[in-house]
């Protein structure tokens, strides 16, 4: 295990105190920011969709099933699939001018 900085140390004693003064004094104000990071917590666990019922999942779809192909197989369909693309044909990079300067305008609007 990696040994932690003492400044790191001293933080971190001083964040658990600071904690437990306020929990002994006045648990109320402690409510708040335990509930922000709660919330934080679920939609980094869950996401936001999922807890709104808007899942888009396969299996939340009726009627979807997966299918379990051999190896061989699934090669085979990405092989028909590259296939059934039709090849572009490479343009090579076009250069476009632009930025030349007009005797019109002056250089500093």
């Amino acid at each position: 295990m990696r040994k932690l900085h003492p400044a790191v140390l001293v933080v971190v004693a001083l964040v658990i105190i600071g904690i437990a003064d306020m929990l002994f004094k006045s648990p109320g104000r402690l409510l708040l920011p335990v509930a922000v990071l709660g919330i934080i917590f679920l939609l980094y666990k869950f996401g936001p969709g999922r807890l709104l019922g808007g899942g888009s999942r396969q299996r939340d779809k009726p009627g979807a099933k997966r299918s379990y192909q051999s190896a061989q197989t699934q090669q085979a369909a990405r092989q028909r699939n590259t296939r059934s693309k039709p090849d572009r044909k490479r343009l090579p990079f076009r250069v476009i001018e632009g930025g030349k300067d007009n005797d019109d305008l002056p250089k500093y609007h």
